[in-house]
């Protein structure tokens, strides 16, 4: 069954519309994660002009674009593990490894 003013078929429009409703609740999953751990830096009494959370999409790769935005005038970046098992990493490595590995005269936190 088509629409016969766009020749789309109906169901093309039921996934889009979960695609955006997942996408959304990502979004919304990532922001709560970045308010919290701004709560936890606040109740640690670091100054709220000196915690910047920023969320973008991704362009070269997680671990390239983390680097390209330390340089941008960061003094360190704190990143989580998520940990994977020791044959994951190796074969796969993590985006907090490869920055961790790759990033030069940047400071780099991982906490557990």
């Amino acid at each position: 069954m088509r629409n016969e003013q766009s020749g789309v078929s109906p169901l093309f429009y039921i996934p889009t519309e979960l695609f955006l409703l997942a996408e959304e609740k990502k979004k919304n999953l990532v922001n709560e994660a970045m308010q919290k751990a701004k709560r936890i830096l606040l109740d640690a009494k670091f100054e709220e002009k000196n915690i910047t959370i920023k969320s973008e999409i991704k362009k070269s790769g997680i671990a390239r674009d983390i680097i390209r935005e330390a340089k941008a005038g960061y003094n360190i970046v704190v990143m989580g593990k998520r940990g994977l098992s020791g044959i994951k990493v190796f074969i796969l490595g993590s985006v907090s490894q490869k920055v961790f590995n790759t990033a030069k005269d940047i400071s780099v936190l991982v906490v557990d």
